[in-house]
């Protein structure tokens, strides 16, 4: 953080995710969590987590584009801002909950297709499990093993004797 304490581009700070910094905290899942961008548009940091590679990734941000920063925007990306700010605020307010609701039936699909497929392996689990004690059991593995075993260290001429 002190190192770009200076900059007049890159902001590195620690946010209490309990106290002031609530909001900023949307989806953090775990800690250390680094986000990045606008502060009202976080983006999730996927890159590594050595100091020198953080270093670098944020030597090397530059300012986002959003309303209030234009200039830092492509074309389409203006397009894009200008049609939805001519929208009122009811409008917005309206995409703002779709988008929320979309996430969540999303979100809710995918845990539920994780939770029949944790079933579908429990199920896969539990037969592997028994085919293997029935070819144990089959093959008497265990014993043959032991016999060998037995065997290999009897002297030879002692062939009776077990």
């Amino acid at each position: 953080m002190d190192e770009f304490d200076s900059s007049e581009t890159v902001l590195v700070a620690d946010i209490d995710c309990i106290e002031s910094g609530k909001d900023l905290c949307e989806g953090v899942k775990g800690f250390p969590t680094i986000k990045y961008g606008d502060p009202s548009n976080l983006e999730d940091y996927h890159g590594g987590r050595t100091p020198a590679i953080l270093r670098t990734f944020a030597s090397e941000l530059k300012p986002h584009c959003n309303v209030g920063t234009l200039e830092n925007c492509d074309e389409t990306r203006k397009k894009i801002i200008q049609e939805l700010k001519a929208k009122t605020k009811e409008e917005l307010q309206s995409l703002v909950v779709n988008n929320e609701k979309e996430r969540h039936q999303e979100l809710e699909t995918f845990e539920n297709e994780v939770n029949k497929l944790q079933a579908k392996y429990e199920e896969f689990l539990d037969t592997k499990n028994k085919n293997i004690e029935n070819i144990e059991k089959k093959y008497n593995a265990g014993i043959v093993k032991s016999i060998l075993h037995h065997l290999a260290k009897r002297p030879k001429n002692n062939k009776d004797e077990l």
